[in-house]
């Protein structure tokens, strides 16, 4: 068996801090927090902005940084928030849901092995008007 890591297949791009705005606005976009990595109960949506970084359905999302970190999700949309990172195969022969599966099985591992992870104490944001 050949060992592959992941910075060969994939392009790894880290997420930005993102400002979220009001479900009624015009023009938004999906915005992905660790949260979104579990379930769907609570989207989130901010404005487009080129300085943003993006996940498509053909994406990997893991957490990046934080007591999270390790969480994995893939197929989701949108712009990614600062403690998260996106991996984007550089080819198209990479089939994703199997990545993606292998990865959250890996979850433990990932844990135990990351360094400097923090915890970062949940602070409510404020939602943009508009």
């Amino acid at each position: 068996m050949k060992k592959i890591k992941l910075k060969e297949i994939f392009e790894i791009k880290k997420g930005k801090k993102v400002e979220p705005v009001d479900e009624s606005c015009p023009n938004k976009v999906r915005y992905i927090q660790i949260e979104d990595l579990r379930d769907d109960r609570s989207v989130k949506y901010c404005f487009p902005d080129d300085n943003y970084v993006y996940a498509n359905s053909e994406s990997i999302i893991i957490a990046w940084d934080g007591a999270n970190a390790g969480t994995v999700s893939y197929g989701l949309e949108g712009a990614i928030g600062s403690t998260l990172a996106v991996l984007e195969a550089k080819t198209k022969n990479i089939y994703i849901p199997f990545v993606g599966k292998f990865l959250q099985s890996k979850f433990q591992y990932l844990r135990d092995t990351c360094t400097g992870a923090t915890i970062h104490i949940y602070q409510e944001r404020h939602l943009k008007i508009c």
